[in-house]
């Protein structure tokens, strides 16, 4: 695939750890995408999957251009291993961190935001996905992770070019780092932000699940794997946990989806107006 990105992109990815804010969806499909955000999340195997019972996302996720900077950035096979609707609540700030799963594999984050943006700053430190250290090791070394100023004066103590950058995203613009880069959230408004995550990794790199979010000290689930999804190219490493995204959406797995909430103890009213909903809406896909 013909990437988007030209020489500077490229060089700017690999040595600053980001780029963006590049605009994917108009105000109409953002909202559109947004419906999908009311699917029992009990059906999934984990909390990042939000992509194994709903078209809308992996639709977004497979959209053009931003498979076409994917592709420039982590090659032509692609693997889908990561989405999630993150609601952030009014005057809540999630610190600089490292995603855990990063932290054991390559790949890229996708930052969408969605809606109530106008006092949400997304931030990153520059170059810190080239540290030797994590804000969660500093963290258990007990330097106060939430003063990003000194999180800055420890990453530049490592390399003098780190800097603390922060963006403003309108809705249906994305910014999206190498995984390793520290990165965090702050809305700043009374009302709740929402944003989509996307995580993208070459085929060649296996993925898990977390049992624990301790960071390096990891643990993984050992019989359950992330659900992903072959956005482009091919895998001929097979060592995933491949779905069919063409079932998405079928009868079987609207029936799947009902089975699934009955075994987790889902209140039987819940699941009749869910089957109720579905009815009415003709079947239409999450």
């Amino acid at each position: 695939m013909t990437s988007l990105l030209n020489e500077s992109s490229h060089i700017q990815y690999k040595a600053e750890g980001y780029l963006g804010p590049f605009k994917i969806l108009n105000a109409t499909e953002c909202e559109d995408l947004l419906k999908a955000i009311h699917f029992p999340h009990l059906v999934q195997t984990w909390y990042k999957s939000g992509h194994e019972k709903s078209k809308r996302i992996i639709d977004v996720a497979n959209n053009p251009k931003l498979v076409s900077i994917v592709s420039g950035l982590i090659g032509d096979d692609i693997l889908l291993w990561g989405s999630i609707f993150i609601v952030q609540s009014r005057f809540m700030k999630h610190d600089l961190h490292l995603d855990v799963e990063h932290g054991k594999w390559k790949g890229v984050t996708l930052w969408l935001g969605l809606r109530n943006l106008e006092e949400t700053e997304v931030f990153i430190i520059t170059r810190s996905h080239l540290l030797p250290i994590t804000p969660q090791e500093l963290s258990k070394q007990g330097v106060d992770i939430s003063n990003d100023q000194e999180m800055l004066r420890i990453a530049q103590s490592y390399d003098s070019k780190c800097e603390l950058k922060y963006f403003r995203i309108q809705p249906g613009e994305l910014v999206l780092w190498e995984g390793k880069t520290w990165h965090g959230t702050i809305n700043h408004g009374n009302l709740d932000r929402v944003a989509l995550i996307l995580q993208y990794s070459p085929t060649s790199e296996k993925t898990f699940i977390p049992k624990t979010y301790s960071y390096p000290d990891t643990e993984w689930e050992e019989n359950i794997f992330p659900p992903c999804i072959l956005i482009n190219g091919k895998d001929d490493f097979k060592l995933n946990n491949l779905m069919n995204p063409k079932k998405i959406g079928s009868l079987l797995d609207y029936l799947d989806t009902y089975y699934k909430l009955y075994k987790k103890g889902a209140a039987k009213n819940i699941i009749i107006n869910m089957i109720k909903s579905d009815l009415k809406n003709q079947f239409q896909t999450y």
